[in-house]
């Protein structure tokens, strides 16, 4: 009895203690979030992901302020608490109840979601992990909380989704997840892809659990089909005017490295980066009107396509301390990056040494498969079309997961110390490596404004001469 009290105890302590992290670390992802103030006003797309809330409290048209033709049905619901409070309190309030309301997220995904989930690749060390996670994570993500953006809320919603996937043993949690897979598609539709793959292992891993994901897809895709039934009389499962939203992402895919806006100054808002010894094979083209045809393109010209995608992988992940906007190329490289990039880089290498080393243990395995699948369906998404910065997060993410499961348990013997110095080595050479490739490709920006074809990319470059029309 007195050995069962003392477990009891110490389990008591312990969850007592990993309960007081949590709460502090959450706490700290909070005040890390705050830093940067409120927003100094709402810009382009955040003007419509705030406004389709706004209007639906106010009887406005929420189909012509959402923009709802391009745009899931779902995102009018992220910003409605928000919303409500601005309502009640005055559009003073605006940007500071989005800046709390983003917070919260923040601070939820970083220090309960993410170490959840390398918890089912490799047990224990809650504690460091989640102040690895708080502290990395909430830097990382600090610019996103003063807009009302839907990037870190998209990546929430997947990333617990496919928690509920490879932790689920009751089917009502398992379909939330389907649920929330559904819910994160559409809002960011770039996600299917990552997505699919990822539950697609687990379908494998975990065929009669992961099955009762579908009804709960099927629950999250119902919105989407009778929102375009009811506003436009069309049966659909996505934005009735997805094929055009796909002609413009594709419009410049095939040549540009990265674009930006750069918001809150008296130059132009567009910024476009490209590479003009490339988009010279490019001219005489016919313009992709989608992601095959970029795809495609890609294909058409390789081997010199590998390094432009490399390019644009890599210079996705250079963020700076305003990410999700992005300050001219007159502001160089920013210890942001640095941190970034690290992330990225470190935390791929821990998601492919837990799957190289977890050949003993077959779910853990699995679920490290999943988060690569992911991984490298968001790299695919990323490359074959037109990238900011801020579509770089997904891969963020899940190096930041990597990198909660890369440290090796102790004690070390001589295979895993072997193991974890070539991860260590793999960590810094691919670092360095997205470091260079992806400022080779920020080295040609363009001048602010609209960027609008191949020709105009390689007539840049004063050492190439285009041939005449």
């Amino acid at each position: 009895m007195s050995s069962q009290r003392s477990r009891r105890g110490e389990h008591g302590a312990r969850w007592r203690s990993t309960t007081l992290h949590t709460l502090l670390a959450g706490i700290f992802v909070v005040a890390i979030q705050c830093t940067h103030g409120p927003a100094e006003g709402f810009l382009y797309d955040a003007v419509q992901y705030w406004g389709a809330p706004l209007a639906l409290l106010t009887d406005g048209n929420v189909t012509e302020v959402g923009v709802l033709g391009i745009r899931g049905a779902l995102t009018t619901l992220v910003y409605l608490v928000p919303a409500m409070l601005t309502t009640i309190l005055g559009p003073w309030s605006a940007v500071w109840t989005v800046l709390a309301w983003n917070s919260l997220l923040a601070a939820v995904l970083l220090v309960v979601l993410l170490p959840r989930i390398a918890e089912h690749i490799v047990p224990g060390r809650w504690i460091p992990r989640v102040w690895t996670s708080a502290i990395l994570g909430g830097v990382a993500l600090s610019g996103f909380a003063r807009f009302p953006l839907l990037d870190v809320w998209s990546a929430a919603f997947a990333l617990a989704g496919l928690y509920a996937l490879l932790a689920g043993r009751r089917w009502w949690f398992i379909a939330a997840g389907g649920l929330a897979l559904a819910v994160a598609v559409n809002l960011r539709p770039s996600y299917l892809v990552p997505v699919s793959i990822a539950a697609l292992v687990l379908l494998i891993a975990r065929p009669r659990c992961t099955a009762w994901a579908a009804p709960g897809v099927l629950l999250g895709a119902a919105p989407q089909v009778l929102f375009n039934v009811a506003a436009f009389g069309q049966l659909s499962a996505s934005p009735v005017d997805t094929p055009f939203l796909l002609r413009v992402q594709a419009a410049q895919a095939a040549f540009a490295v990265r674009y930006d806006t750069v918001a809150f100054t008296d130059r132009h808002p567009q910024q476009w980066y490209c590479d003009p010894g490339y988009a010279a094979l490019l001219v005489g083209d016919p313009a992709p009107t989608g992601p095959m045809e970029v795809v495609g393109s890609a294909l058409s010209h390789l081997p010199q396509s590998l390094w432009f995608l490399s390019q644009k992988a890599s210079a996705s992940l250079h963020w700076s301390f305003s990410t999700p906007y992005e300050p001219g190329p007159e502001a160089g490289v920013s210890p942001m990056t640095f941190l970034v990039v690290a992330i990225a880089a470190f935390g791929l290498v821990g998601i492919v040494w837990r799957v190289s080393t977890n050949w003993s243990v077959r779910a853990a395995r699995f679920n490290a498969l999943a988060l690569l699948g992911f991984w490298f369906g968001a790299l695919g998404t990323l490359v074959f079309s037109t990238p900011e910065t801020r579509f770089a997060l997904p891969l963020v993410l899940i190096g930041l997961i990597g990198l909660l499961v890369l440290p090796p348990a102790a004690p070390l013997h001589a295979a895993t110390r072997r193991s974890a110095v070539i991860a260590a080595g793999a960590g810094i050479a691919l670092t360095a490596a997205l470091l260079f490739i992806g400022e080779a490709g920020l080295d040609h920006p363009m001048p602010p404004g609209p960027l609008p074809d191949a020709s105009a990319c390689a007539a840049s470059s004063p050492l190439i001469q285009l041939s005449p029309a």
